[in-house]
């Protein structure tokens, strides 16, 4: 007898539940479907399992197992999960804290089409976090996150073009790229747009981005795969 082939595995079913809103039956099935797919080895499963262990969705808030989780996907080849893989690693939630770590992940999240990663790899590489400092390397990464449209790397390309770090100083390529940040609704490239024309000095602070949680009630995962977990490192919020 053949077996029926559905073109709903695990999870697409928990997807589709979490569409269908909030709601202590439906999480508890979707978490139910997700650990079914977590056994079948599906990257995506863990990666959604990861994100709702990290904020207690369906499950209890368990910081070890979302970076466990995280791990599982990412060694699979799964972008997200290799960047929240490194933010734990950077942050030192489920994971021992190690910079170098999270610095490997950060690159193989950007290797394989992470864009958030790349903005990451190009930190690293401009303040020596768990890497060599390069701000050639970093600034070549800032332009490759910024073409991705980033507007926060689209602000420190502009940074970048504003001090000459890592390239050539041009003020009409920094307004250029400040103008796009503020198009995009960047508070900080407005302020160095008026600052082209004075004199100031030229400050980086850590951007303030989080991810969504994955497949969460009323908020479900835009296009699957491509949903953010909501994770933040440096001074940003857990």
């Amino acid at each position: 007898m053949r077996r029926r082939i559905t073109r709903f595995g695990p999870y697409e079913r928990a997807l589709a539940l979490a569409k269908r809103g909030s709601g202590e039956r439906r999480i508890q099935e979707a978490v139910d479907l997700l650990r079914q797919g977590v056994a079948a080895g599906d990257c995506r499963c863990e990666y959604a399992l990861g994100s709702w262990y990290l904020h207690g969705i369906g499950v209890r808030k368990d910081l070890r197992a979302a970076a466990q989780m995280f791990e599982r996907a990412a060694s699979k080849g799964h972008p997200e999960a290799a960047f929240n893989l490194a933010v734990c690693y950077e942050r030192g939630k489920g994971k021992a804290r190690d910079r170098r770590k999270a610095a490997h992940w950060y690159l193989k999240g950007a290797r394989l089409g992470d864009h958030d990663s790349a903005l990451e790899v190009a930190r690293c590489l401009f303040f020596g976090i768990g890497v060599r400092r390069n701000m050639r390397e970093a600034f070549e990464w800032y332009r490759r996150a910024a073409q991705f449209g980033i507007p926060e790397a689209q602000f420190e390309l502009g940074l970048a073009y504003e001090a000459g770090h890592g390239t050539t100083p041009s003020k009409r390529l920094a307004k250029h790229w400040y103008e796009r940040a503020a198009k995009l609704g960047l508070r900080a490239a407005s302020s160095a747009l008026a600052r082209l024309s004075g004199v100031a000095t030229v400050r980086r602070r850590p951007r303030d981005h989080v991810r969504r949680a994955v497949l969460a009630p009323g908020n479900p995962a835009r296009g699957g795969v491509k949903a953010r977990a909501r994770v933040a490192r440096n001074s940003r919020r857990a």
